[in-house]
């Protein structure tokens, strides 16, 4: 998993976005939370930025976004 793995071999930004995303849904699936249009927006944004955090993790660059902000949504 992202969460797991990333945090494995260093992507520890990742990991820890990935884990905030998995205990928003869990919430989500659990019922404890609806689906709204302020999760739709937090899953949408992380969508966006993962792809980059990947890239930079591949090329050995530091993040090029403050994931904190999207974390506290979550």
């Amino acid at each position: 998993t992202l969460k797991g793995s990333g945090r494995l071999v260093g992507a520890l930004t990742i990991g820890e976005l990935a884990w905030s995303i998995e205990n928003l849904l869990k919430l989500v699936i659990d019922e404890t939370l609806e689906v709204s249009p302020d999760i739709l927006a937090i899953l949408s944004e992380t969508a966006e930025v993962l792809h980059g955090l990947i890239e930079c993790q591949e090329s050995g660059r530091s993040p090029y976004v403050d994931v904190q902000p999207i974390m506290e949504r979550a």
